[in-house]
């Protein structure tokens, strides 16, 4: 078996293809009056092996590498890109939450250690040194250490003020909103505050590797997330918006979002929740570079025609579906153009078809 380094080997061609993919990237978010949907398509793979992903870093970076291949094979806009994959409780790790092993998925929260409210004035912030970051840190260094020539690696997941705030109090802090209001700003300040000391840590895990990658783009205003190069410091998600009222969110936590991304530099923001007024308040965070949703909650062509800045980068999660699809074939594509956007196909060879077609039938 070929070491890993070697295990995917670009040509000529297809280096100076995802050069520049990196070009056309940046403009998304630089020049979006004149810049291309970026297109992406998905064909089935094999079933995930995360139990075998979790036991060991190179079994975690193979499955990786093997999972952006069929993206190398068509040529789509995808970067070729890998993260070290521990879930979505990292943060909250690092304030004493345990971390389950789950059977083939992702590692999951098991405890909210902040039983009280009481206890959020003595809790102490998170750091690098907490939780599953020292073991990210090892992980990570095995991955730059093994890494094909071409291929980056993307941020951490950091979730955001309130997912966090969420896993650590669990759903009492729902209660908390009507009992003791002022509990909830302290724990949002305080994953707030976390937050803003651990991502420069993460971002320098990376620093060394990405400055290679990008030569003189300045890796501290940009990072790769979900194959994808953004503007800004990271993404954050914002999932467990849908458990609490657009008022709560705007009043409690936009506050926090706000801090976050006027400290980092801009961020990107992913919601997969079902209140739409939301999307107007998050789009008021002044440095928002991206936004995400789910494509079956939202409809993405109003947002990209008449709800979304120009300025900022918008990705529907998920699949656009075959009905969508044909309206793109056909030359009828939103009017905004900094977009993302991924498609389905049932193999490689259907996947290069497609994105040929999808690719032509762009009007601009």
């Amino acid at each position: 078996m070929k070491p890993l380094r070697e295990s995917l080997v670009m040509t000529d061609r297809q280096r100076e293809h995802y050069r520049d993919v990196f070009r056309r990237s940046m403009l998304l978010a630089t020049d979006p009056q004149h810049c291309r949907p970026m297109i992406n398509i998905r064909v089935p793979g094999p079933p995930l092996d995360w139990n075998r992903r979790q036991a060991d870093p190179l079994a975690m970076l193979e499955g990786e590498i093997e999972a952006f291949r069929p993206h190398l094979e068509m040529g789509d806009d995808l970067l070729p890109s890998v993260r070290v994959q521990f879930g979505t409780g990292q943060v909250a790790a690092a304030f004493g939450c345990e971390l389950q092993h789950l059977d083939n998925d992702l590692p999951a929260v098991a405890s909210h250690p902040i039983t009280s409210p009481d206890l959020i004035r003595t809790w102490p912030k998170a750091s690098l040194a907490k939780g599953w970051y020292p073991k990210l840190r090892d992980w990570t260094e095995v991955f730059l250490e093994n890494l094909p020539d071409g291929m980056v690696i993307q941020h951490p997941d950091i979730q955001s003020p309130f997912n966090t705030a969420h896993l650590v109090r669990g759903n009492d802090i729902l209660l908390d909103f009507y009992d003791d209001p002022a509990a909830v700003e302290q724990l949002l300040d305080l994953v707030t505050d976390s937050m803003l000391d651990i991502v420069p840590g993460l971002k320098a895990m990376l620093a060394e590797h990405a400055r290679k990658v990008l030569g003189a783009i300045p890796y501290d205003q940009w990072f790769f997330d979900w194959g994808v190069l953004w503007k800004g410091a990271a993404r954050i998600s914002n999932c467990s918006l849908h458990m609490i009222s657009p008022a709560f969110y705007r009043d409690y936590v936009l506050p926090r979002d706000h801090r976050l991304a006027a400290a980092l530099g801009g961020l990107r923001v992913h919601y997969c929740g079902t209140a739409a007024p939301v999307l107007h308040d998050i789009l008021s965070i002044p440095g928002l570079t991206g936004l995400d949703v789910d494509i079956k909650l939202h409809d993405w062509r109003t947002l990209a025609d008449e709800v979304m800045p120009a300025h900022v980068v918008l990705m529907p999660t998920g699949n656009v579906l075959p009905p969508d699809i044909d309206r793109l074939l056909q030359g009828d594509w939103p009017k905004k153009r900094n977009l993302v956007i991924f498609a389905e196909a049932p193999n490689v060879q259907a996947g290069r078809e497609l994105l040929a077609r999808l690719r032509a039938s762009i009007p601009y």
